[in-house]
């Protein structure tokens, strides 16, 4: 979608050079169930981002809320003081997932950088890190640092990565105790997968509290 719609902001704050702003990235397949895919894309591009001491980097929960005024990337600059808005959509069809982003100059709406991903959907994690590198390498003008190792819940199987975002999905929507099952065996496959993905285990632990 494109940012477009003007609204009278609070009085503009300086701006951080660089300061970013990661929108939310839409799910443009013919199915919902890859919403969390697109969700878990930009969250941890801008983790990552986040990591790097040198960015200043907006909250999800404001990306979101912004994403819903619409409004243009110049009031975005004002509003947050930042100096870049990364968006981005993602489109899965017969087994190909497609990622399209673009950093945007938030004063002038200028396109920096944009680019598209293409590969089966196991190849997020790596979608992610190039992603997050090429943002910083275009910001900072200089060959990026991102540590490769750290992923989505220092997730580093692709596999795994998959098997815990079913099991989220599940749990999400799980209508008694033979929803919350399914959630657990997609959990554990991701653990079995890559015993040290600490987001499966913290997500399996939540779910036998709450049960």
């Amino acid at each position: 979608w494109m940012i477009s719609r003007r609204i009278e902001a609070p009085p503009s704050v300086e701006i951080d050079e660089f300061g970013i702003l990661i929108l939310p990235f839409e799910n443009l397949s013919p199915s919902e169930t890859f919403n969390d895919l697109a969700s878990a894309l930009d969250t941890e591009v801008r983790k990552t981002l986040a990591r790097n001491p040198i960015f200043k980097v907006v909250a999800r929960t404001s990306s979101i809320a912004i994403q819903r005024e619409r409004i243009s990337s110049e009031d975005i600059a004002n509003r947050f003081g930042v100096s870049f808005v990364l968006e981005g959509e993602v489109t899965v069809t017969d087994g190909i997932l497609q990622v399209s982003t673009s950093l945007i100059e938030a004063i002038t709406g200028i396109v920096r950088w944009s680019s598209e991903y293409e590969g089966p959907p196991e190849a997020i994690l790596q979608f992610q890190s190039d992603i997050a590198a090429a943002v910083i390498a275009n910001v900072t003008n200089e060959i990026s640092r991102v540590d490769a190792s750290k992923r989505y819940g220092d997730a580093t199987n692709a596999l795994a990565f998959q098997e815990f975002l079913k099991g989220r999905e599940v749990f999400r929507n799980a209508d008694g105790d033979a929803g919350l099952v399914v959630a657990v065996n997609h959990f554990d496959n991701a653990i079995s997968l890559d015993p040290g993905f600490s987001a499966a285990l913290a997500i399996k632990a939540r779910l036998f509290v709450y049960r």
